[in-house]
């Protein structure tokens, strides 16, 4: 895009004598992709280390809260990684998803995506959180039959 998504951070920038340039996305002199940063010693006087807060309202549908560096939005868009990780976890348009699966692959969805932003050649580094909300759970059918239940003596669906 030739308009900078976050104006306002351009004008701080620019104000501070720096200059914000598209390299394939927007960046502090050329360099650095993001304007907030901690630790990023030579442009220190150009990024502020101040987050900028958004509160909002989860809604009952929401499934799970994405975090991750620029590393991985410079190779996927927020879209496409909702869609990489509902696949991998087996989630289906209901918001359910396999109990075995789920608990499989929760554990390495992190890596898997950031394995799949360097396959697509991220040239930044790459971290990625994931804070499962509510996510409806369903056994296989396999699991939902009847065993006996030693408290009662009887059989019973579990």
């Amino acid at each position: 895009s030739d308009v900078c998504c976050f104006d306002f951070e351009r004008v701080r920038i620019e104000a501070t004598g720096g200059a914000v340039v598209s390299y394939g996305c927007w960046r502090v002199n050329g360099v650095l992709a993001v304007s907030r940063s901690i630790g990023d010693g030579p442009l220190a006087h150009l990024v502020i280390s101040e987050p900028e807060l958004k509160t909002i309202q989860l809604e009952p549908t929401d499934e799970f809260l994405l975090i991750a560096s620029d590393g991985l939005w410079e190779v996927m868009t927020p879209d496409e990684a909702v869609a990489f990780v509902r696949k991998k976890v087996g989630l289906d348009v209901k918001g359910e998803t396999d109990v075995e699966k789920f608990d499989r692959m929760k554990r390495t969805v992190c890596s898997d995506l950031c394995d799949e932003a360097i396959r697509r050649r991220s040239s930044d580094n790459i971290t990625v959180v994931i804070v499962f909300l509510k996510i409806r759970q369903v056994r296989h059918l396999t699991d939902d039959v009847e065993k006996p239940c030693r408290s009662k003596g009887r059989a019973t669906t579990l």
